[in-house]
Order: structure tokens, then C-alpha cells, then sequence
């Protein structure tokens, strides 16, 4: 990741992480990350109850003003959904543009 970090800023960018802290490893990982003196910005992405809706017919509601919208079913593909619209946070992309994938 110090890497990327390097890659990232000699390339003039500012570097971005989109970790899944849903478990003991990807919230050590953001820890780790998320650090004083790291120069990296972190965001979260939060949904509560009702924000997003899973079921057989796929994934579907509103997170940070991002209409998701997917035939994908499964908390697995919505949690690739999250990380996905974590980067395009990141990015400081448009909504619009971040829904459209």
C-alpha cells in the first residue's frame, strides 16, 4: 500500500482507500491505513436500516445520493456495490455518473 501511496502523489493524485471493514481484517486494515501522519483521506460510506434493499429481484435504493440499481442479488454483490461507489466517492465523481457505473 506505501506504494500505491508514492505512485498516487508522484502522479499528483491524492490517494483513496475504499476498505470493507465489515470484519476483524478490513477494519484492522483501516486502522492501519487511518493513521496520523498516513496523508490519506478515508471516507465511509454509512447505511442504515432500509437504504438498501436485497432480495431476488436485486439490489436496489439510495446511499450519499447515489441511486443503486442492480440485478445482482446477495449482500456479497452488495457489498461489491459499497466498494464501487466508495471509488467513485473518492474520485469526486458526480452521482450520476457513479450510478450509471
Amino acid at each position: 500500500f506505501k506504494g500505491f501511496v508514492h505512485f498516487a502523489k508522484d502522479a499528483g493524485k491524492e490517494p483513496v482507500a475504499v476498505v470493507n471493514a465489515d470484519d476483524a481484517y478490513g477494519e484492522r486494515l483501516r486502522r492501519e491505513i487511518d493513521r496520523p501522519g498516513a496523508h490519506i483521506r478515508t471516507l465511509a460510506v454509512s447505511i442504515g436500516p432500509g437504504d438498501l434493499k436485497i432480495d431476488l429481484e436485486g439490489i436496489r435504493g439510495e446511499i450519499s445520493g447515489v441511486k443503486i440499481r442492480s440485478e445482482l442479488t446477495g449482500q456479497f454483490n452488495a457489498s461489491n456495490i459499497l466498494c464501487a461507489l466508495g471509488v467513485g466517492i473518492g474520485l469526486k465523481l458526480k452521482p450520476e455518473v457513479i450510478a450509471r457505473g
